[in-house]
């Protein structure tokens, strides 16, 4: 029987592959969709490996700038926390001035 856990990452990788599909689907929302899909399998690594973690800069557990950050790329490029025509700020990693 799967723990919490492996079941909240394998509904993130379903989720992922759902905005996979959805990109290839739909031109105008291909690169949305696809920095979702980068999102998702990113936190489905993470409830795996450290479900218990935190991330970086936050406090309790929670991070409510809604921006993630990490120290490699990943397919959207964008970290999400603004409008994805504006990517003015970004490092391509996560982090924005945004």
């Amino acid at each position: 029987m799967p723990t919490h856990s492996q079941l909240a990452a394998q509904l993130l990788r379903d989720a992922a592959a759902f905005f996979r599909t959805i990109a290839e689907q739909n031109e105008p929302l291909k690169e949305q969709m696809a920095e979702n899909a980068a999102v998702f399998e990113e936190v489905a690594l993470l409830v795996e490996t450290n479900p218990m973690g935190e991330l970086p800069g936050s406090e309790g557990g929670a991070d409510h700038g809604h921006h993630h950050h990490h120290d490699h790329d990943h397919e959207g490029g964008c970290c999400g926390g603004h409008d994805k025509q504006d990517k003015e700020g970004c490092d391509g990693k996560g982090g924005c001035s945004n």
